[in-house]
Order: structure tokens, then sequence, then C-alpha cells
């Protein structure tokens, strides 16, 4: 059960049918269960949904996760393909995780910060080290335009904590915000995957905008 004291908030026949379709509505969507129903891994093969990926054919696998949740999910990817078919990793969510292989940074949000930049720096050294043979699997999460922060050479951390605060504090939507924090980024708007070359990038987007435009799930990286 998600929702706390259930029992105690039920007390009326309409207050309980509230609370189920919640409840079930939280089960949906959570971390656990939709890895579950998603992915599967047998004999080397990745099956995610309806297609297969051979993980044999790769040399090292490296794992680059950014946004909420995006901790809790690689912890399920270890206790999938085994941390022994990790080769490293780093994410950075809202808390730290101590898992095997996967280095969970704790950041902060909605405002980006010096120490989300840290841990953004920590994910870039772990991707260069990926080569042609390799493949890095990129989990992006909501909330990572802020989590995954390198300002461009002619921007600041501040810079960016100002204008997204003003954006925000201004009614803009996601699709805006997320399209001025792009050009204003060295991590977004496809850089993610810039740094990840030439090894293969196989991503697991977790979409938390409405129309589930991929290009502006955490600002697209």
């Amino acid at each position: 059960m998600i929702i706390k004291q259930f029992d105690k908030l039920a007390t009326t026949e309409l207050r309980k049918d509230i609370l189920a379709i919640a409840e079930a509505g939280y089960e949906a969507i959570s971390i656990p269960n939709l890895i579950g129903k998603t992915l599967s891994f047998q004999n080397g093969i990745l099956k995610i949904e309806q297609t297969n990926y051979d993980l044999k054919k790769y040399k090292r696998i490296y794992v680059a996760a950014i946004g909420k949740g995006s901790g809790l999910i690689c912890q399920q990817l270890e206790e999938l393909l085994g941390p022994q078919n990790i080769t490293a990793g780093v994410a950075i969510d809202l808390k730290h995780r101590k898992l095997k292989k996967i280095k969970v940074f704790g950041g902060t949000h909605p405002l980006p910060s010096q120490r989300n930049i840290l841990a953004t720096k920590k994910l870039i050294q772990t991707l260069q080290n990926a080569r042609a043979k390799d493949l890095v699997i990129a989990v992006i999460c909501g909330g990572g335009s802020s989590l995954a922060c390198l300002p461009t050479k002619h921007n600041t951390c501040e810079d960016l904590q100002l204008v997204s605060d003003h954006l925000l504090k201004n009614g803009a939507t996601i699709q805006q915000l997320n399209t001025v924090r792009k050009h204003l980024s060295d991590i977004h708007g496809g850089n993610l995957a810039k740094f990840a070359y030439p090894a293969a990038v196989l991503g697991l987007i977790i979409s938390d905008v409405p129309g589930d435009n991929i290009d502006i799930v955490a600002s697209g990286p």
C-alpha cells in the first residue's frame, strides 16, 4: 500500500473509492512495477517491450542516469542485469543511494546548484571512458534539466538559477522552460549523447511531459 493511513482516511465509501483509484494510479507508475512490466533479461538478451538487445556483443556497459527516480531505476537495473554485467555508472537524483556499480549523487531541484555541476562532471568522466564496442544505457527522468547541470562557457550556475527561477515564476510551460535550458547547457540538447560517442547509446526515458516529446523530457540530453 503506497497511500499512508488508507484505512484511516477511507471514512466513507466514496472516499474509499477515490483513494483506491489514486492507489491504482500510484501502483501503475511505481518504478519497480514499471521496470518489471517493461524490461526483462535472460541469456544476455535485454528485452524492452517487444525489442531485443543482445548485450553480449558489447565489451563494456556503462549507465548514465539523470532525474528524479533515476537512482531507484539504477538499483532495479543492477538487480535485473546483475552488477557483474555493469562496468560503471553515475546517477544524479534527489538523494544519495548506495549501489554496487553505479554511484548515485544527490542534487538539488528545481533550481541547479554547484553540487549538481560537480555530479554532472563525474557523469561525464564516466561517459568519456566508453569506447566504440561499449554500450551506454542512458536513464532519463523528469527533473533532469536541473539535476544534470553544466553551463556553457559563457554562463554560470547563477545564470541558470536566475533564468530558471524567472521562467518558473512567470508561468512558462515545461516546453518553453526546457527549450531555453537546452541552449544554456553543455549536457542537454543532445550533448549527453555526444559525450558517450563513439559508444552505442540505449535510452530509457520516463516522460513527465504532456505529449511525451522526447526532446523536452529533461531538456533532451
